[in-house]
């Protein structure tokens, strides 16, 4: 029996192993990035609220700015520091922020979930200071929603980096991504000079299945011309004075024609638009029979989903056409931003009249008789030569909001029932009410529903101070 019994294979002992092939080794900084199982920039949180909950920051992370000739340069108010030696007072300070995520309770639990938030948001800041470039909050929330449901996809309750940083690439672009990672795997108290050997080591050697991307980030310019060819020179008055006394002698004012045909494009865009939306409420929905008539109705067919059944939609023609078109960029309510009010007539049957409420003519001007101008807000009225000045028209005396004097002249000057309104907010009911007694009814349509970049090109407007400024306005508008 004993003898069998120690035939059969023996459990292990316990006791001191000797293994004479094992070395302690110091991770490189760049290798420490790539191979900690935890994301370093979670687990260097974690650090840091061990030593007890960190001030509150004073200051917002540093900021780096670019020069003309290519070196970074970053403003304190001590001298020029390197911008290494920024970054890392940067990562110091996001690192501060989200161990002190409940700044009212030392003893809180830290929470993943708001500290990867942080990682983001942290990420975001650096992103705007290096590219100038802003996230929008609408970008942000989807970039967790896209991680969150990633993590999910893969069994985890939680995104890792490389969730993150593919999240990152897909609402911006490469540099956020790359910002993400620059963040996100900094361990900060890694040393490459340390009492151990340094070696370094890819994810291979220590994890099975890692997974590998590839950024291609902007890349700065050794060298750069000083006036590079793409830009356009941007010309300089001889002696001060010089364009603005253009004005002085100037007849009439009028306005630059490639910058109204870009208006006017945009005034047919949002009537279009207007239609279609006027279409999609009063669209008659039914199950399909025979034809598709205008496309699938989803929303309906997922409700119904447990009947089995396909609906489709069938847009009835609109009652009515669309006329004036009003489109406010900025109330203006608490400082007058735009004290300039305007109206003029379209100089031909492809124009509209247009009133307006813009920044001060004198205030910008980029060349002689060429004042470079902002819109606060316009109306738009075709045919033209109708409209009379609806600023000192006393019918609307009363109304305090330029963007409502708006309103009501394009509810007055209006041949078509239906009038656009573009703007943050929905006009007031009272102004609906005015419409329907009128015969009108006002459609609006969310600034926020059109592209940032569209909107900041139709703001800008130039004014002349004679029909002879059109030859040589391109030489001075950019």
């Amino acid at each position: 029996g004993v003898v069998e019994a120690l035939a059969t294979p023996q459990p292990q002992q316990f006791g001191r192993v000797s293994r004479d092939l094992v070395q302690i080794f110091n991770p490189h900084p760049d290798s420490a990035r790539q191979i900690m199982a935890t994301i370093p920039f979670v687990a260097a949180v974690y650090e840091r609220r061990r030593q007890g909950l960190p001030d509150r920051p004073t200051e917002t992370a540093p900021r780096v700015r670019e020069h003309p000739s290519g070196l970074r340069l970053v403003s304190s108010g001590i001298g020029t520091e390197t911008s290494q030696r920024r970054e890392r007072e940067a990562l110091q300070v996001a690192l501060a922020r989200s161990a002190g995520a409940h700044p009212s309770d030392a003893f809180a639990p830290l929470d993943r979930l708001r500290v990867q938030q942080a990682l983001m948001q942290a990420a975001s800041e650096a992103y705007q200071r290096h590219t100038g470039e802003h996230l929008a909050p609408a970008s942000l929330s989807t970039w967790r929603t896209f991680t969150r449901n990633y993590a999910l996809l893969e069994g985890r309750l939680l995104p890792d980096l490389y969730q993150l940083i593919v999240g990152a690439r897909g609402v911006a672009d490469d540099n956020l991504a790359h910002e993400v990672w620059d963040l996100g795997s900094e361990w900060p108290w890694q040393d490459e000079n340390a009492d151990l050997p340094t070696v370094r080591m890819s994810p291979d050697e220590i994890w099975l299945g890692s997974r590998r991307f590839a950024l291609r980030p902007r890349v700065e310019r050794s060298k750069r011309r000083l006036h590079p060819v793409r830009l356009k020179e941007r010309h300089h008055e001889r002696r001060p004075g010089e364009w603005r006394r253009e004005f002085h002698h100037s007849t009439g004012i009028c306005s630059y024609p490639p910058e109204d045909v870009v208006i006017e494009d945009f005034g047919e865009h949002l009537k279009s638009k207007a239609k279609h939306l006027l279409a999609e409420e009063d669209a008659r929905v039914e199950p399909f029979t025979t034809s598709i008539r205008d496309g699938v109705d989803v929303r309906e067919t997922v409700r119904n989903w447990f009947e089995g059944k396909l609906y489709v939609k069938e847009l009835r023609r609109v009652r009515g056409e669309v006329g004036s078109v009003v489109v406010v960029f900025d109330e203006d309510e608490v400082d007058e931003r735009y004290p300039w009010k305007m109206t003029w007539h379209g100089e031909h049957t492809q124009e509209s009249d247009m009133a307006f409420y813009a920044t001060d003519a004198g205030r910008q001007i980029v060349g002689p008789g060429i004042a470079r101008c902002e819109y606060g807000g316009f109306l738009m009225s075709y045919p033209p030569g109708r409209m009379a000045d609806v600023w000192t028209d006393p019918d609307y005396l009363h109304v305090r909001r330029k963007s409502e004097v708006l309103l009501l002249a394009a509810l007055d000057y209006s041949e078509h029932r239906h009038v656009v309104y573009v703007a943050a907010k929905p006009p007031r009911s009272v102004f609906r009410t005015w419409a329907g007694r009128l015969g009108r009814q006002v459609v609006y349509l969310p600034l926020g529903s059109f592209s940032p970049v569209t909107l900041k090109k139709l703001r800008v407007f130039h004014v002349l101070s004679g029909h002879d400024k059109r030859a040589v306005a391109k030489d001075y508008i950019w």
